[in-house]
C-alpha cells in the first residue's frame, strides 16, 4: 500500500474523509503542505484510481424514501447470466449499489423506494425475468444506517459528531426541484465547485450557497465522503447478517457501539426480515476477518443467534437514484 501513497496522502485522505468538500486552502492549512501540494496529490489520488470518486451521504429517510437490499441466489450463476442481471438492474429505477457476492448469495443490491408498491413491482420483474435461474431470494428492509469512515487506512481511528444514524421517521423535508438538482449534481461529484455546480443548476453563485447551506443545516446531506478503491490494494470487503436474541435497546446499543468502534466496519444498518443487524467490513484477508468474528461472538456470544457472511466480490457502478 505504501509504494501508492504516502504518510501525507494518508493524512489528506483523512481530511477528505471528514469532508470532502473543504477548500483545497483548509486542507493544505490543516495537513501543513502548500496549496500546490493539496492540489497535486489530490489529482494523483484520483489519476491512479486510489479514490473512485467524490460522494455525498443523503439522510434518505428525510427526503421521503427507504432503502431496502435485496439478496439473490442463482441455481448456478455464470458469465451471460452475470452481465444479464447487472444489464437488467441498470434499467430499473432508484438502484443506489449493487455487488456480485460470494457465499450464500450470488448478488446483492440496494433500492430506494417510496412506498411498498415499488418493492412489489421491482420483485415481480425480478421473478418475470430471472425466476427460472433463482434458487432462493431475501429483502431486508433497512429502518437505520450509519455509514463510517475508511477508518482501516488511517492510522487513528476516526469518529466524530458528523457520524449520525439516518433513520426511518414520519417526519420529511419538502425540497424544491433546484435543491434536488443539488443533490443530484453532487451525489458523484462532492467537491464539484460552487461556480460550476450554480452554472449546472442555472441560479447565481449566492444563491446555490445558501441552498446548499440549507441542506447541509437541515442535515438533509449528512456528509461528503469519498469512495477508496479497495481492490486496488486487495483488501477483501465482506458483508454480515446477524438475527438476534435475549437482547434489550440497551444490549443493542452496545453492539452497534462496539461496531462503530471496530477499525475495519464501514457500515451499520439496522434491518427488518431474516436479520437484525447488518454490517460491512474491510479487511486484509481470511484470516483478519475470522479473528474479527471470533472477537465480536466471544463478547456478545448470549446476543447472537445466527449469523451470515457474504464477500462482496465485485461491486458495480450502478447508481440510478433520481429524486422526486
Amino acid at each position: 500500500m505504501n509504494k501508492l501513497f504516502d504518510k501525507i496522502d494518508i493524512k489528506l485522505l483523512r481530511e477528505l474523509d471528514i469532508n470532502s468538500r473543504q477548500p483545497i486552502s483548509q486542507i493544505a492549512k490543516k495537513i501543513r503542505v502548500s496549496k500546490n501540494v493539496v492540489n497535486y496529490r489530490i489529482n494523483n489520488l484520483l489519476d491512479k484510481k486510489i479514490i473512485s470518486k467524490f460522494c455525498t451521504v443523503e439522510n434518505i429517510p428525510l427526503l421521503g424514501y427507504s432503502k431496502c437490499r435485496f439478496y439473490i441466489k442463482f441455481n448456478s450463476i455464470h458469465e451471460t447470466l452475470e452481465n444479464n442481471f447487472v444489464a437488467f438492474l441498470e434499467k430499473q429505477k432508484n438502484i443506489w449499489w449493487a455487488a456480485r457476492t460470494d457465499n450464500e448469495f450470488d448478488f446483492s443490491f440496494v433500492l430506494l423506494y417510496k412506498n411498498m408498491f415499488e418493492i412489489k413491482k421491482l420483485n415481480s420483474n425480478i421473478t418475470y425475468a430471472f425466476g427460472a435461474d433463482i434458487l432462493s431470494k431475501e429483502i431486508s428492509l433497512i429502518s437505520d444506517f450509519l455509514h463510517l469512515r475508511n477508518n482501516f487506512i488511517y492510522e487513528k481511528l476516526l469518529i466524530d459528531n458528523s457520524d449520525i444514524w439516518a433513520s426511518q421517521s414520519t417526519s420529511t423535508i419538502d425540497i424544491d426541484n433546484i435543491d434536488r438538482k443539488i443533490i443530484q449534481e453532487l451525489k458523484d461529484d462532492s467537491r464539484k465547485n460552487i461556480i460550476d455546480l450554480s452554472k449546472k443548476i442555472k441560479l447565481t453563485t449566492k444563491s446555490t450557497l445558501r441552498r446548499l447551506r440549507k441542506l447541509e443545516k437541515e442535515k438533509v446531506i449528512i456528509a461528503y465522503r469519498y469512495t477508496f478503491n479497495r481492490i486496488l490494494f486487495e483488501f477483501k470487503h465482506y458483508r454480515v447478517m446477524l438475527d438476534l436474541c435475549n437482547v434489550d435497546s440497551n444490549d443493542e446499543s452496545k453492539i452497534t457501539e462496539y461496531l462503530r468502534n471496530c477499525r475495519s466496519v464501514i457500515l451499520i444498518e439496522k434491518t427488518i426480515g431474516k436479520w437484525y443487524i447488518e454490517f460491512e467490513l474491510i479487511v486484509k484477508d481470511e484470516v483478519e476477518v475470522f479473528s474479527f468474528m471470533q472477537g465480536f461472538r466471544k463478547i456478545f456470544h448470549n446476543n447472537i443467534k445466527t449469523s451470515e457472511m457474504i464477500v462482496v466480490h465485485k461491486p458495480y457502478p450502478i447508481n440510478t437514484i433520481e429524486y422526486d
